[in-house]
């Protein structure tokens, strides 16, 4: 194993990655969504002012989704020192308060209204299954019966987040590039 696989959530996120996805009987398609997100938010850096000291870490899913109860049915690590709470939320101007927004495939068109009333506040919009190019930063959907995700670092920049490059290692495929010095480029 490598050096850079030895942290847990680096090797429980390698693993996801490499698991075959079976798309008829056992596969637990929002249970292995949820199981990326988790995996997702430790190679993300958002502002310091943007989670307060003693503030939790709101990861929210927006309009409802079965995402939400995988979601609180998992053990989430603090983010940088947070308690991770979930909440559902319903309407985009109360978007503001969320770290990080799961977005499902059937609100996917409110991406870019969620991405231009958030430019520069921190908050990092994940996707499921969008063919087009949302605005979204991380995109996860399933390829050659594996679970994937793309990234578009752009979008991440344009958030105000910083996607680490051991993150974007992982990505199927890396789009954009920051605008300024917001999300690490892709080493590959």
């Amino acid at each position: 194993m490598t050096r850079s696989l030895h942290h847990p959530l680096r090797a429980a996120l390698a693993l996801l990655l490499v698991l075959p996805v079976t798309m008829h009987g056992q596969f637990d398609e929002y249970g292995v969504k949820a199981a990326f997100v988790r995996n997702f938010l430790p190679f993300v850096e958002w502002p310091a002012e943007r989670v307060p000291p003693g503030e939790p870490f709101l990861l929210c899913v927006y309009n409802g989704s079965p995402i939400t109860a995988k979601l609180n049915a998992l053990t989430f690590d603090p983010i940088r020192g947070h308690r991770v709470q979930i909440r559902t939320m319903s309407a985009v101007p109360d978007l503001g308060i969320c770290h990080a927004v799961f977005v499902p495939q059937s609100e996917s068109a409110q991406v870019r209204d969620i991405q231009g009333r958030y430019k520069g506040g921190g908050v990092l919009t994940i996707t499921e299954d969008v063919a087009d190019r949302t605005g979204a930063a991380i995109n996860m959907y399933v390829a050659n019966s594996r679970m994937t995700f793309d990234v578009d670092i752009a979008a991440a920049d344009a958030a105000g987040v910083r996607i680490s490059s051991k993150l974007l290692a992982l990505a199927k495929r890396v789009h954009g590039a920051p605008t300024t010095s917001g999300a690490a480029p892709p080493s590959r």
